[in-house]
């Protein structure tokens, strides 16, 4: 069985999806495969300061390819 890791990608981005745009960190989610290599996939997630999550996205181990992508499409802050 393979291990996921997670990791802060140091420079922030400026996302812009359908809810506006935002000043973002990033992280990034891969597994780990039993022999210790990294595998293809890159789970990617986006979040703004005060916001929260702004853009996901998730692939399979094998593929760099996601299957799910999750932008913000709107929001109301009270």
């Amino acid at each position: 069985m393979g291990k996921y890791r997670r990791k802060l990608i140091e420079d922030t981005t400026l996302l812009n999806v359908e809810a506006g745009t935002f000043d973002c960190i990033n992280f990034e989610r891969y597994g780990i495969l039993p022999d210790g290599e990294e595998a293809p996939s890159r789970n990617r997630f986006h979040y703004a300061d005060g916001i929260g999550l702004i853009y996901d996205s998730t692939s399979f181990v094998s593929s760099e390819i996601p299957i799910v992508i999750k932008p913000w499409d709107s929001y109301d802050i009270q």
